[in-house]
């Protein structure tokens, strides 16, 4: 190929400036979404595999009576009697979260919403090393703690952390303050850790290590196997070995059956439940799903740029014919389209790296993950991202070049019109894939809206979590909660107050009961400890029976269930009076509706409230429109009381969004691709529209001298939209239907996709159609024929 070529080349794309820009535009609005994509998928997927032997790493889960759904809480015990059973266990720990805790140093109170306390074989069990101290002894010592290299600095500065004192101000598991000297620093956890925490405390300074009760679940466990191979074995002795452990009430009370999660597994896999030590959970589905929808971007991309060349080379026929009979071969055309491709590509992918550069950190936020984003800059990638971008221009420049380089030279002076009739069949493939895609992610986002305002509208019927103020720290009160309970029911702006254990959406105690009055096995129970006001604090719907009630002494052994623990139990037609048992027997008072805290993944829990008046959080139920002006009065209150701790506080519809972030940040996402894929799509029609009416200047012209009127031209260039879009309809709509459909299952609890949700799609894709168009059609409808045939 000599230099004549290369600018012929270079011409072109600036003779057909709109055409190039489309080209550019389209390859980069799909490289900047798969770019970012494949950083969030590649973060995701690596959660805990840079434990040294996370192969070897795994944590002890159960379900209950093998119900669908799967804890990781397990009874104190449970490790050391695995550890003696079990010869393929190298080691193991244990771990319990302390939540929005507080320490001191140096008369200074830090608040942390996490903190850790383990056993000392954490470290080994892990395979982490200490910055600072002994590893295998630091948590041996009940007067030693650990902290992270980032919160000694921010205690400590550049002074040497070990030695320092620290004190765990206590709470309900310890209520003494203890206190502890900086015995070693560990790194930080990782961004893609499920652990998180800056204080890790000897598990055996706290009262909760000498617990005994094997159906009390309070720990997690994690285990280090000899070889992952192990893994089946040890799993298969499980069920022999509950039994033993459990004793009598195995088949009487227990029945648990105990599995092993890989470590790695943890972050993605959601039908686990989540713990609060871990950080925001992922998805598996996530990383099929967006590439997928990436992919088809790209598709879109390449149908565009393949449309817009073919068309072009229509307007280049005497030129590739003058070429050919000059002696130009396959390999010129093959050059040709190519080089150009790969010119537009390579222009597509710097501009997209400097956008990247640009919005990267506000996909950081979007996503709420700490994406790393310094492997772009990796030889590896580069090289990658290179080849990625020459299969793109090899596989967009390759089909125009076979397509014309089979054309005789006489073909290309004298037969266009044939030339344009294979252009237009290829054409045609490609623009109802387009359409199809199109309708395909337009009844996609569709579907996630319906399902997001689903999830919305059935949490907003159980209660009302709006204006509703957590104090989470009340049990720095002491005896004074009541007292200061009725100061804030004093207070304006302040309709109702309640003071609990448990909130829906942050905190529930799961324990084991039994029904007196039931010929149903024993239910797992999700139980709230909350006071009389809890119902109309939450405005909480009743279904049967009455609330707590102060003046009725009896109501201290009283319980409310929801409707779901009342079906689990087969009381549906007359719950009130009935028994259960935990630790106490308690009588049935009343039913609620079922409160939607968990996510929409999960089966609702039987829920049961039994009455306190010693519960460590507060809700404080706030008059619309008085939230922003009461919270510094009910600060003040609080100095008043407790002036030497700072109040800690969130809002409830904060909290409960935290559940459904994960559904809310995919529904956004996909809808921003299907924006991309819609816009792409409408572009490409646009262009191709262009270039056909271009090609037809002369015999519109020609019509409308013979009397043709707007309308009927208009409908000429018209009439195989339609078509298309039907088609492209048919093909699609029981595909969509499918995936659309195995989304949904997903989720426990689902909205339905309906029929017209395709109908809407297919409309809106034919109007986006018939509106680009039209209005080109319209514009050369209304020419001057004069303009188009004075050459003639």
């Amino acid at each position: 190929m000599k230099w004549y070529h290369i600018k012929f080349i270079v011409r072109g794309i600036k003779q057909k400036k709109f055409n190039s820009i489309i080209k550019i535009l389209g390859i980069m609005l799909a490289l900047v979404p798969a770019m970012l994509i494949g950083s969030f998928v590649k973060h995701e997927s690596s959660y805990d595999k840079q434990l040294p032997g996370s192969e070897k790493i795994y944590r002890v889960i159960r379900n209950w009576q093998e119900a669908p759904k799967y804890g990781v809480s397990v009874p104190v015990p449970l490790l050391p009697a695995m550890c003696n059973e079990f010869p393929e266990i190298k080691t193991g720990t244990r771990l319990y979260a302390f939540y929005d805790m507080e320490v001191s140093t140096d008369n200074r109170i830090y608040r942390e919403d996490v903190m850790l306390a383990a056993d000392s074989s954490f470290f080994n069990t892990f395979n982490l090393d200490l910055l600072a101290g002994n590893k295998n002894t630091v948590l041996s010592n009940t007067n030693s703690v650990v902290i992270s290299k980032s919160y000694a600095e921010k205690l400590f500065g550049s002074e040497d952390p070990l030695g320092r004192e620290i004190k765990f101000i206590g709470n309900g598991v310890s209520n003494n303050t203890l206190l502890f000297r900086v015995g070693g620093v560990f790194k930080d956890f990782p961004s893609t850790s499920h652990l998180h925490g800056n204080v890790i405390f000897p598990l055996k300074a706290f009262g909760i290590y000498n617990q005994t009760n094997q159906t009390n679940h309070l720990l997690t466990v994690y285990l280090q196997l000899k070889s992952p191979d192990d893994k089946k074995s040890v799993e298969q002795k499980f069920p022999k070995f509950m039994e033993s452990f459990y004793g009598k009430d195995y088949y009487d009370y227990a029945r648990t059956n105990y599995l092993l999660q890989p470590v790695s597994d943890i972050h993605l896999n959601t039908t686990v439940n989540y713990i609060e030590y871990e950080t925001p959970k992922g998805s598996y589905a996530n990383l099929y799903i967006f590439p997928a929808l990436a992919l088809l971007i790209i598709l879109i991309a390449s149908f565009n740029f393949v449309n817009l060349t073919v068309s072009e080379g229509v307007s280049k026929n005497k030129a590739f014919g003058i070429n050919k009979i000059s002696g130009a071969g396959r390999f010129y055309f093959y050059a040709v389209y190519i080089l150009e491709s790969l010119l537009l590509n390579a222009i597509a992918l710097i501009i997209s790296l400097l956008l990247l550069r640009i919005i990267s950190p506000e996909f950081k936020t979007f996503v709420n993950r700490d994406i790393d984003l310094s492997f772009l800059a990796s030889p590896y990638w580069i090289g990658g991202a290179l080849i990625f971008m020459v299969l793109i221009g090899l596989i967009n420049g390759i089909y125009p070049a076979i397509l014309y380089s089979t054309k005789s030279s006489i073909g290309y002076l004298k037969d266009k019109a044939n030339s344009l009739v294979r252009q237009t069949n290829i054409q045609r493939f490609f623009q109802v894939s387009q359409f199809a895609i199109c309708i395909f992610f337009i009844a996609g986002s569709i579907v996630v809206f319906k399902q997001l305002n689903y999830i919305h509208t059935t949490i907003n019927r159980t209660l009302d979590k709006d204006n509703v103020l957590i104090i989470k720290n009340a049990d720095k009160l002491g005896n004074n909660r009541s007292v200061f309970k009725s100061e804030l029911k004093k207070m304006g702006g302040v309709s109702d107050v309640s003071l609990c254990d448990e909130i829906p959406g942050i905190a529930f105690y799961s324990h084991w009961g039994q029904p007196v009055d039931s010929a149903a096995f024993n239910a797992h129970v999700a139980v709230y400890n909350c006071d009389e006001d809890y119902l109309s604090t939450l405005r909480m719907q009743l279904v049967k029976g009455r609330f707590f009630d102060p003046e009725i002494p009896t109501d201290n052994r009283g319980i409310i269930l929801n409707e779901t623990a009342v079906k689990t139990l087969g009381w549906e037609a007359d719950p009130i009076g009935k028994r259960y048992r935990f630790n106490d027997t308690f009588q049935v008072v009343g039913v609620v509706k079922d409160i939607y805290f968990n996510s929409f993944h999960r089966e609702m829990l039987p829920q049961g409230f039994l009455l306190t008046h010693s519960g460590d959080r507060f809700l404080v139920k706030f008059t619309s429109g008085q939230t922003l002006e009461s919270i510094q009065d009910v600060q003040d209150l609080w100095s008043e009381f407790v002036p030497e701790h700072e109040m800690h506080y969130s809002f409830l519809d904060d909290e409960f969004d935290f559940w459904y972030q994960s559904e809310r940040k995919t529904g956004q996402l996909a809808i921003i691709l299907a924006a991309i894929a819609i816009f792409l799509s409408g572009l490409g029609l646009l262009a191709l529209v262009l270039q056909s009416i271009n090609s037809r200047i002369k015999e519109i012209g020609i019509r409308k001298v013979n009397g043709a009127k707007v309308f009927e031209i208009i409908r000429l260039i018209n009439s195989t939209t339609v078509l298309w879009v039907l088609i492209a309809f048919v093909l699609i709509t029981p595909v969509s239907w499918w995936v659309l459909n195995k989304w949904l299952q997903g989720f426990f609890y689902h909205t339905t996709v309906s029929w017209w949700i395709f109908g809407v799609a297919g409309l809106v894709t034919l109007i986006i159609a018939l509106f680009t168009v039209s209005f080109q059609s319209w514009r050369a409808a209304t020419r001057n024929p004069v303009e188009a045939l004075r050459y003639e």
